[in-house]
């Protein structure tokens, strides 16, 4: 199901979504934009890193269902998958 959602935005696979793209194929709902924001603002998440999740989440939402929009549970998801769960807890420390 992903696969199919993903070929239908001109690539094989999410992870190949250029990160310019990202903003038309994978909009964030502002629950979900949050917990990003905060971890790049803090330095616990790099530019690269951000585009991995944003991605990772966009292939969430499709395997949920192929919402148009992520939704914070979707980006959750992803976080805890990068195994980073500070950023999830919206904790300070390293």
């Amino acid at each position: 199901a992903a696969r199919s959602l993903a070929a239908g935005r001109g690539v094989d696979v999410n992870a190949d979504l250029p990160a310019s793209s990202l903003a038309q194929w994978a909009p964030l709902d502002a629950d979900a934009a949050a917990p990003l924001e905060r971890a790049v603002r803090s330095g616990r998440l790099s530019a690269r890193g951000l585009h991995r999740v944003h991605r990772l989440a966009r292939t969430i939402a499709d395997l949920d269902g192929g919402a148009l929009t992520i939704a914070a549970s979707h980006m959750a998801e992803a976080l805890f998958l990068r195994g980073d769960r500070s950023i999830l807890l919206g904790e300070d420390s390293r």
